[in-house]
């Protein structure tokens, strides 16, 4: 589990997302809101958002009883205090569209 310190200095995060290949632009656009959202919710600010696009995976991802074979791939630049970060993957990680994510602290860019 992750440790969380106790300042209230706020962290720039890098967040990818995969969502379903198969999905519609409809249902593309109600998964990015719900996630803006949530980052409104946990008192979030999202500084860059990117599409990269549909891609083959390297290995199969079983979710939901379904299998997925390739990915539309999402980019998020976040701002976050250190105590919210938590609350806002354990909700990411309860959305049942949401196959796979990756949350890490930003390189500082001097």
């Amino acid at each position: 589990m992750y440790t969380v310190k106790k300042d209230k200095v706020k962290r720039n995060y890098e967040f990818t997302y995969l969502l379903p290949g198969g999905y519609t632009q409809t249902e593309i656009d109600k998964t990015k809101s719900e996630i803006e959202a949530l980052v409104k919710k946990f008192a979030g600010k999202l500084l860059d958002t990117q599409e990269w696009g549909k891609k083959a995976l390297s290995f199969k991802i079983k979710k939901n009883k379904l299998i997925h074979n390739e990915a539309l791939y999402h980019y998020l630049e976040l701002e976050f205090e250190p105590k919210s970060i938590l609350g806002f993957e354990k909700a990411v990680n309860l959305m049942p569209q949401v196959i796979r994510h990756l949350l890490v602290l930003a390189e500082v860019k001097k």
